[in-house]
């Protein structure tokens, strides 16, 4: 019996420090992305759903200074929170750090499909309205 590491247990630890790299640079280059649409939509105090959000842009509309130092604090937490866990080992802290890339990817998704300037579908807004009729008249016509 030798001291050696077995063969597949340092590519099985290189395999996994590269889709944690991933699943942490598909949740920041979103977050983001999310951010650089909300500076250039001139509109976005109409248009914008997460309350939190909506009351950071109110505090500085003209700079937004208040939503991207928020936007930047909250996904820098997120990330420390999830390196933590996984450092510490502490209960399935992959499965938490893969239900957020999901949700972003989610996210992703929304935005660019939601949005007919950025090539979205015209009319898949239309599910993502405030009023539950809405999507009742469009489901039972």
């Amino acid at each position: 019996m030798s001291n050696r590491p077995r063969e597949g247990t340092r590519n099985g630890k290189t395999l996994s420090a590269i889709s944690v790299a991933v699943c942490f640079a598909i949740i920041a280059s979103v977050s983001t992305l999310d951010a650089l649409l909300v500076a250039w939509n001139p509109l976005i105090e109409q248009g914008e759903k997460n309350p939190i959000c909506l009351a950071l842009i109110q505090m500085c509309p003209r700079t937004l200074v208040a939503f991207f130092v928020g936007k930047g604090l909250g996904t820098i937490s997120v990330l420390a929170i999830i390196g933590y866990l996984l450092r510490a080992n502490v209960y399935r802290p992959r499965i938490v750090l893969a239900s957020i890339t999901f949700f972003q990817i989610g996210l992703l998704t929304y935005l660019f499909l939601s949005d007919p300037l950025i090539g979205g579908l015209p009319n898949f807004a239309l599910l993502f309205r405030e009023t539950p009729e809405t999507v009742f008249r469009l489901s039972f016509q």
